[in-house]
């Protein structure tokens, strides 16, 4: 479609005048004799490359994905980049159609985009000629927060949704829902990524915001999508039990995602440490740790990425109890070093509550209290068919956001023996399931609500996006809440 609608003054440019020949306008290839780099756009990616000649080209042979595309560049300084400019043409390809993904996103995502901080810092626009160092770096799952020229008329006066087009490595499984905020003037917009653990989902990807009815663009930049950092294989793992014993001589083994093939294994010394290679190719591994010594533990078994050494600097791992019960169920939380105090509250409808105060009831315990960050805080329940549990994380004490504490809890079973099913689903609860807290702008909650399960029929239910303000640990406030849902 094209917005010849639009007054001119606010048409971006993107034909060159690369030359006479008219088939050089049919692709998107940058040339500025006075640049050092340029960037060519194909098949969803950017590919660069260096300047030859100082000031001129005198044949450019350009190969992307299957396509061979021959472009005779004539020795001319007029040949200067003119995309991201709002001057004279905007035409977009018939292939190419705004779309507004915001309300097929989950209550998490549209909270995360709706409800921003007063205060945020702010990206500018990466021009498309932008180099690489200047082009911002976002983390999947995670709002980024660009300013917008308010002086371009067809910007919204209102919050709202917005739709984009995005070119990049891997489009068929990456959306970029996007609202703007006029009183900040921000756009927000966070990568929405089917496969977190597919290093092909990241790179540098190009973003075109439009105008709520599609026909102008209001915004247009890069942004270099990577993977949440904790997804990425540390430089070192910290091995203890669910009740923080130091794992010894624990077995840390690495191996890449798609051959199987081993490329680490380390011994954890007597800090419960081991280091790992500096470097490691980019790819999908396979992160397995166990004690050889105690038979009691269970073997940690997950997936971790390698991009462009993107890498933690340490990343906690604790291992779960093998000698659980029928119907016996512990839940090992961590986080991050700040807020310095998370605290695991368990509720049963019978009225127990189970927490730092009171740690010991029938068949509810807790087993570990932490009170200097980055846990285990650990709970141990038995299901009973005539009671009802929810499980709460608690801010206890520290400054930072509960809702970007980076808070997750591992869940350990004997699945032979205990058969718990996601409500209204088929599928069941697994042995070292992990749920992550969601990443949202929450600045006054102290309560994730994380789930509701019932005894009478095994099920349980998530709760998708339940934060509460108020700071009542030692009452009876969430259970009269949650159990009625």
């Amino acid at each position: 479609m094209t917005t010849s609608a639009q007054p001119e003054e606010y048409q971006m440019k993107t034909s060159l005048d690369l030359t006479t020949d008219d088939t050089a306008n049919h692709f998107p290839l940058l040339l500025d004799s006075k640049m050092e780099k340029t960037k060519l756009f194909h098949a969803g990616g950017f590919i660069m490359f260096k300047k030859l000649a100082a000031y001129s080209l005198a044949l450019g042979i350009l190969v992307a994905g299957s396509a061979l595309f021959v472009v005779q560049h004539l020795p001319t300084q007029s040949t200067k980049l003119a995309v991201g400019t709002y001057t004279e043409k905007n035409e977009l390809s018939p292939s190419s159609t705004p779309r507004n993904s915001f309300a097929k996103q989950s209550s998490v995502v549209q909270d995360q985009l709706m409800n921003i901080p007063a205060s945020v810092q702010k990206n500018g626009i990466a021009p498309i000629d932008s180099l690489a160092e200047n082009v911002p770096m976002i983390e999947s799952e995670v709002p980024t927060f660009i300013q917008l020229d308010k002086t371009n008329p067809y910007v919204p006066e209102h919050t709202t949704s917005l739709p984009t087009i995005a070119e990049g490595p891997n489009l068929s499984v990456l959306e970029f829902p996007t609202v703007y905020h006029p009183q900040q003037e921000t756009i927000v917009t966070m990568p929405i990524i089917e496969d977190p653990y597919n290093i092909s989902n990241y790179g540098t990807y190009r973003v075109t915001i439009y105008s709520e009815d599609s026909q102008h663009v209001i915004a247009d930049t890069l942004l270099n999508v990577v993977p949440r950092i904790e997804l990425c294989v540390p430089k070192q793992f910290i091995v203890r039990d669910s009740v923080n014993n130091i794992i010894k001589d624990g077995i840390v083994t690495l191996k890449s995602g798609e051959e199987h093939a081993v490329v680490f294994t380390g011994r954890t010394d007597q800090n419960g440490s081991v280091n790992l290679p500096d470097t490691i190719t980019d790819g999908l591994y396979e992160v397995e740790i166990y004690s050889q010594n105690n038979s009691k533990l269970q073997r940690l078994n997950f997936s971790m990425i390698a991009f462009q050494n993107r890498r933690q600097m340490k990343a906690n791992s604790f291992i779960g109890r093998t000698d659980l019960k029928p119907n016996e169920i512990e839940i090992v939380l961590k986080w991050d070093a700040d807020p310095h105090d998370l605290d695991s509250h368990l509720y049963a409808s019978d009225g127990t509550h189970i927490y730092f105060s009171t740690k010991n009831a029938e068949n509810m315990s807790l087993d570990y209290d932490i009170t200097t960050g980055y846990g285990p805080e650990t709970i141990r329940f038995t299901v009973k068919s005539n009671l009802k549990y929810i499980y709460a994380v608690h801010r206890y004490a520290g400054n930072s956001i509960l809702a970007q504490s980076k808070a997750e809890l591992m869940f350990s079973i004997n699945t032979n023996q205990t058969h718990i099913c996601r409500a209204g689903k088929q599928d069941k609860l697994i042995n070292g399931e992990k749920h992550r807290i969601p990443h949202t702008a929450r600045p006054q909650a102290n309560f994730w609500v994380v789930f509701l399960l019932d005894g009478s029929t095994n099920e349980i239910k998530f709760f998708e996006n339940a934060f509460e303000n108020h700071n009542d640990f030692g009452t009876n406030i969430i259970p009269t809440k949650y159990f009625s849902l």
